[in-house]
């Protein structure tokens, strides 16, 4: 018969009897090519033999000794191998199947490229031997010596290796899968990409191993495991770490999606960066963690101790909080949207920055609290309690915002988009370069609120409420504020071209500095209106009533003022370039050098008002009333100038005709 190991390279096997064996055996010489079976040779010495391209099959081995036996390309299956000594032995290539090599020992030995399938290995010794490409699979080695082995590439599959000691072993790129290894020893043991898929590692000591990325995918991590304490970078995806202890230790950009976390102690460890998607630490005590830019999105965290933990930039899209403990947890600029909170977890976190989206957040007190930074996306805050909070950067986007309270909320670069705002109240809040775009504004109270730099244009601000408020730099051109009650409302440097405040009560505001060019002011009630600088250029004041007001340097060229009232104003400076003031009363005004060139003053009353030094060129005075007026230094219509000014061209004459 003829036998292969080689596809290249037959050899005739020759059967062997026992006496043949022995024969050979006490001669020394080497049982190349040779197939034995159903032979004992317990306890014979075999010591230096060869045996290249050998068969043995179900020999009695137990006791032999095999030390510096060269065994190549040979196979053993069901042979009886317990208490082999093989110290120094080479067995290359050489598959070993269901064997009993139970206390055998291969110290020192070389078995490259050797298996063991299905073979009992129960306290053998493989301790310094060198087994790179090697394979032990379905193999029982409970207490197995890997003492200093070299296992490069090696694979343990589908085996018992309860209680081995791998200590010293160097198991570089090698895969252990599927097997037991309850309780197994690694001191100084070099997992250098090393793969423990799918195995049992409970009880076991991993803590004073050398590692580089080793992968522990489908791994049970349980009971009194140790791990080390740097585990960054690890492999623990869909491993089951549940009820351990792994506080202080750190798992910076540990890959760890889908693990099971339940019950086990993370305090104070350090999960910087790792991925934890989908996995489950419920009832997992993570006080005083740092999970930095963790990702977590829909994990499980029913019942997690997070109280101060910091949990900022992480990710938590989906991720279930319900019950969890989030005392003084610190959440800045963590994706929450989607996320399952509690109102007790939303009022006890630290929320600046985060983002949220669909949740409920009705009702809720959030007084004081500081959410800069965070974002909103179709949130529920109906009667929510913002009094006091800081909004600075804070973005609210599609929300539903009735009746919330923002009262004395700090917002600067705050963004209300597409939100409902109706009787929500801004009272006493303080609101720098702000956005409302798009918001609905019924009834919404802003007393006493200090704008700055926010643009109002398009904004609907006929229902809002603007008593005591201060107005700084804010654009509202083309404003409709028609019959709004702004009356002590203080408005600095504001853009506010083509406004429409007609009809509205402006008693007692400031309005300094501000641009109304083409504003509509008809019928507008400001009594007592601090105007300085004031523009109004081109701008309907017809029946306004701003008697006993300051404007001083304020522009109304161009204005229509018809039966605009200035009683008793100061308008010192001011100008009236070709102004249509028919019917306009300036009562006791002061208008000292105020310039009135080409003013329409029809009708006019003008009663003990102050002319000093102005300029009355070119004024249309049909019955203006001057009674007890004041002139000194004013200038009036310089003929040769308005000749000049009011000088045409004669027409061309006619072109002669040919």
């Amino acid at each position: 018969m003829k036998f292969s190991l080689d596809d290249h390279d037959d050899v005739k096997m020759t059967p062997l009897s026992r006496k043949q064996a022995e024969a050979r055996i006490a001669a020394k010489q080497s049982l190349d090519g040779c197939m034995l079976r159903d032979v004992d040779l317990s306890h014979r010495d075999l010591s230096k033999i060869s045996c290249r391209r050998a068969v043995f099959i179900n020999v009695n081995l137990c006791g032999v000794n095999l030390e510096g036996a060269n065994i190549s390309q040979s196979l053993f299956q069901n042979c009886q191998m317990a208490g082999l000594r093989a110290t120094g032995i080479i067995l290359f290539q050489s598959p070993v199947v269901q064997c009993d090599l139970t206390a055998a020992t291969f110290r020192g030995g070389n078995l490259e490229n050797a298996s063991f399938i299905g073979c009992s290995l129960a306290q053998a010794d493989f301790s310094d031997c060198t087994m790179p490409w090697s394979m032990l699979a379905e193999c029982k080695a409970q207490d197995a010596l890997f003492r200093g082995a070299t296992l490069q590439r090696a694979m343990l599959a589908e085996g018992d290796f309860s209680n081995a000691d791998f200590s010293a072993a160097d198991l570089t790129n090698c895969v252990m899968k599927g097997s037991s290894l309850l309780k197994a020893v690694f001191t100084d043991a070099l997992l250098d990409h090393a793969v423990f898929n799918d195995s049992n590692l409970t009880d076991a000591d991993l803590s004073r191993a050398i590692y580089k990325k080793p992968l522990f995918m489908g791994c049970v991590l349980k009971g009194n495991v140790l791990l080390p304490q740097n585990c960054d970078t690890f492999y623990f995806s869909k491993s089951d770490l549940s009820a351990i202890d792994l506080a202080g230790k750190s798992f910076k950009k540990a890959m760890m999606i889908g693990v099971k976390l339940d019950g086990t102690n993370l305090a104070g460890s350090d999960l910087t960066s790792a991925m934890l998607q989908s996995s489950t630490l419920c009832g997992a005590d993570c006080t005083k963690a740092t999970l930095t830019s963790a990702w977590l999105m829909k994990a499980d965290l029913t019942g997690t101790n997070l109280d101060s933990a910091v949990v900022s930039k992480a990710r938590l899209r989906d991720a279930i909080l319900t019950g969890a403990s989030c005392r003084n947890t610190d959440f800045s600029g963590a994706d929450l949207r989607g996320a399952l909170f509690e109102d007790e977890q939303v009022r006890s976190a630290l929320l600046p920055a985060t983002l949220h989206s669909k949740r409920s957040f009705r009702g809720v007190n959030l007084a004081r609290r500081d959410l800069s930074g965070c974002t909103f996306t179709e949130c529920d805050f109906e009667g929510a309690n913002l009094q006091a909070a800081t909004l600075n950067g804070t973005q609210f986007e599609k929300c539903n915002l009735i009746k919330a309270n923002f009262k004395e909320t700090q917002q600067e670069r705050a963004v209300f988009c597409d939100s409902n705002l109706s009787g929500a109240t801004f009272a006493q809040s303080i609101m720098h370069s702000c956005t409302l775009r798009g918001v609905q504004l019924d009834q919404t109270d802003f007393s006493e609120v200090q704008f700055a730099r926010t643009p109002l244009e398009e904004v609907p601000l006929l229902t809002a409420q603007f008593a005591g408020a201060t107005l700084e730099k804010c654009r509202m051109r083309g404003a409709k504020l028609t019959g709004m009650n702004l009356a002590g409302v203080v408005f600095h440097d504001c853009l506010m071209t083509g406004i429409d405040l007609s009809g509205a009560v402006l008693t007692g505001a400031t309005i300094k500095g501000c641009n109304f060019v083409g504003g509509n002011f008809t019928g507008t009630s400001a009594r007592e209106v601090q105007g300085a600088n004031a523009n109004f250029t081109g701008a309907t004041l017809d029946g306004a009533d701003f008697s006993d007001s300051h404007f001083l340097q304020a522009v109304f060229s161009g204005a229509s003022l018809a039966k605009t009232i200035f009683s008793g104003s100061q308008l010192r400076q001011s100008l009236w370039v070709k102004a249509k003031a028919q019917g306009a009363a300036f009562e006791n005004a002061e208008l000292c050098y105020a310039d009135l060139s080409y003013a329409d003053l029809t009708s006019a009353s003008c009663k003990g008002a102050n002319f000093t030094g102005a300029n009355l060129h070119a004024v249309v005075e049909i019955h203006t009333d001057w009674t007890d007026g004041l002139f000194e230094k004013a200038k009036t219509t310089d003929e040769k100038r308005l000749r000049a000014e009011t000088w045409r061209p004669p027409p061309l004459e006619a072109a002669t005709k040919t």
